[in-house]
């Protein structure tokens, strides 16, 4: 994986707002957006993958069937999670990650415990989910291959 000092390729963000929560599916994901000229989304697991206590949160490279033979990315991302009614209120997570046709998916199993989802914390006043609604939004830069 290339340092924090590579060369950016390409640097895109994507919100997908989320209603409904409690009633959500055991795996939801994202419309897909564009980023270093592939297409990619956000998976979530909004009560667990494998792991019931906690929230997942997933970027996942969406372009199997169009990727060449040997295809890889270096990507750097961030993930958050967020209050569309108070932009103070998000937890985040980001990660280095060489994306391939055998390892398309990258995230956190435990991005957050769920049961502290819906209530304020000691740093924020409002929950992250307020009106069984949040957002989640990708930061997603793609680093040159060298």
């Amino acid at each position: 994986m290339h340092g924090l000092s590579s060369e950016i390729e390409d640097f895109q963000y994507y919100t997908w707002r989320i209603t409904g929560w409690r009633g959500l599916e055991k795996k939801i994901t994202s419309p897909e957006f564009e980023a270093g000229g592939w297409k990619w989304r956000i998976l979530l697991f909004p009560f667990g993958n494998n792991n019931p206590e906690n929230v997942s949160i997933y970027l996942e490279f969406a372009n199997l069937k169009g990727a060449p033979a040997g295809w890889h990315s270096c990507v750097q991302f961030a993930l958050l999670l967020w209050n569309p009614e108070d932009q103070t209120s998000y937890v985040s997570h980001h990660a280095n990650h060489r994306f391939t046709a055998e390892e398309s998916d990258w995230g956190f199993a435990r991005f957050y415990d769920l049961r502290k989802l819906f209530a304020p914390s000691k740093k924020r006043t409002r929950p992250l989910i307020e009106n069984d609604a949040c957002n989640i939004t990708a930061f997603v830069r793609i680093l040159k291959k060298t």
